[in-house]
């Protein structure tokens, strides 16, 4: 029922406000886990494969695949496209990583450095296969996965540099790119990824990235969920979800 209100809501805000199709700008998704039962999962971050791979093949026929690097990024916002992003590092990513790299869709994965290796997350070995996957651009999740936003001071700086600093020992190069668990964040949480030197933050604010609202340490982004078909998924791309 929740979602046929917000369906119905969402196609009045789009048609009433007489919305375009977005011509310019950045659509980030955001996915989770493939097909694994997750115990804590009571939302439906866990989609299937199959549903993941008609989502791939719906979105490569319609847009542009823009990869969330920081050296390209940013000029890719005059023209319109889309963005895939992978919070958590479960590992079950690695099925969606073979399914990208087999299609040649970039991707970014956000890890929680405290849960490499353990259970239902990626192995060390695993997050270094993704380091050298050509596809795919690894970035932090927190070093435990708390509301950074909601932390003390001291205990954000620990969570933002510490998972950056891990990941770089794990993978030999530099971490420019981070997301917010829960899309939990404040100013100061901006600052200090600003000051760890992060290049790129991914917020859970829904809404697509242009050249006007950019903001690179709380980019914009959508979440897919199990329950998305691809025709709420082409809603949710077009913006008719966009109120909330």
């Amino acid at each position: 029922m929740k979602k046929l209100i917000k369906t119905a809501i969402g196609l009045i805000y789009f048609h009433l406000l007489k919305k375009e199709k977005p011509r310019v700008g950045n659509r980030i998704l955001i996915y989770h886990a493939f097909g694994s039962r997750l115990a804590h999962d009571t939302y439906g971050i866990s989609i299937s494969l199959r549903r993941f791979e008609e989502h791939l093949r719906f979105i490569q026929t319609r847009w542009k695949i823009i990869p969330i690097r920081p050296e390209t990024y940013f000029d890719s916002l005059l023209e319109f496209g889309v963005s895939i992003s992978i919070d958590d590092g479960y590992a079950d990513t690695m099925l969606a990583a073979d399914l990208m790299a087999t299609l040649k869709i970039p991707f970014q994965v956000g890890i929680v450095s405290d849960f490499i290796g353990t259970k239902d997350y990626l192995t060390p070995k695993q997050v270094q296969m993704l380091s050298g996957n050509p596809f795919c651009t690894i970035g932090s999740h927190g070093k435990t996965h708390k509301k950074i936003g909601y932390l003390p001071p001291a205990d954000q700086r620990e969570e933002i540099f510490a998972s950056k600093m891990a990941l770089e020992d794990l993978l030999g190069k530099s971490v420019e790119v981070m997301s917010y668990p829960h899309g939990i964040f404040s100013s100061q949480t901006q600052e200090l990824a600003r000051e760890a030197g992060y290049k790129i933050v991914l917020s859970s604010i829904n809404g697509i990235n242009t050249q006007k609202n950019l903001n690179p340490f709380a980019l914009r982004r959508t979440e897919v969920v199990s329950s998305d078909a691809v025709g709420n998924l082409r809603r949710k791309v077009l913006g008719y979800c966009d109120f909330r």
